[in-house]
């Protein structure tokens, strides 16, 4: 006769496998602050989905600036109409990833405008509203179009070239690098304080609030470092690079059709 073999106690109980994919979400205020500071960094190092034109950068500037007047100024339909065409045949240009990132940057602009344009519509007339909407739309659809096809270098090259004071080119242009070198450095530091957090703490309030401290102490000493730097290298706004206006072909054409939009303007204005 076979003898019952029984198990250990430890065989016998009954132990619950837990899934890792059932888990709660918790949320981390570091990964997203690290999202953050990723994408800023890919905005700062001239992103590779630029669209690429053959306009002068200072071309560009004063193509949008003329955009935006002759569409805040124009009132007939047929104008807006035309502005709006010579947009879209803008876009036609564009990649599909250029078109998606272009109209996400545009959703995001136009929410903030329609909470300032609602109130209006509610105060005035809809159809009036509805107008300011659109050429709204149609004035952050120009800038989030140059947005997509200049870099910030190119934006300070053509702010040289139209004889900005060289004082505020300085300021933009160290305000930048200054945003550039902070955020690596608080990629960096962001990462570490993410392994650090690998091991238990005990005491989690006391603990964060040490590393927040430290991270302001370690930033601020290393940027007035990169401030000295600057400084002994001889970094002041007296530049000593001349830009010249350059025009090729295809600058002739935009300033041809600039000129064409203005005419058209004043034709229909006096109309």
């Amino acid at each position: 006769m076979n003898a019952s073999i029984e198990l250990p106690n430890w065989l016998q109980q009954n132990q619950s496998v837990t899934n890792p994919s059932t888990k709660k979400h918790v949320y981390n205020p570091l990964n997203k602050n690290l999202g953050w500071l990723q994408h800023l960094l890919t905005q700062l190092n001239a992103p590779q989905n630029i669209h690429q034109t053959q306009q002068q950068p200072w071309l560009q500037v004063v193509n949008l600036g003329i955009m935006i007047l002759l569409l805040s100024l124009a009132q007939k339909p047929l104008l807006i109409w035309l502005l709006a065409l010579v947009w879209l045949v803008r876009l036609y240009r564009l990649s599909a990833l250029q078109l998606y990132q272009f109209a996400k940057r545009l959703g995001q602009m136009s929410v903030f405008s329609v909470l300032f344009i609602l109130p209006s519509c509610f105060l005035n007339s809809w159809s009036l509203g509805l107008w300011l909407l659109f050429k709204t739309v149609l004035i952050l659809g120009q800038v989030a179009l140059f947005l997509q096809e200049i870099t910030w270098v190119d934006f300070i090259k053509a702010l040289r070239q139209l004889h900005v004071p060289p004082l505020f080119v300085l300021a933009l242009s160290i305000t930048i690098k200054y945003c550039h070198i902070l955020a690596t450095y608080l990629v960096q530091v962001l990462w570490a304080i993410e392994l650090r957090r690998a091991t238990s703490v005990p005491t989690p309030f006391y603990q964060t609030a040490k590393i927040m401290g430290r991270l302001y102490l370690t930033s601020k000493r290393y940027v007035l470092a990169v401030y000295e730097a600057m400084t002994l290298r001889g970094y002041h706004g007296q530049t000593t690079k001349v830009e010249h206006l350059a025009l090729s072909k295809h600058d002739w054409r935009i300033l041809g059709l600039d000129l064409s939009l203005i005419m058209m303007y004043c034709l229909v204005w006096s109309y």
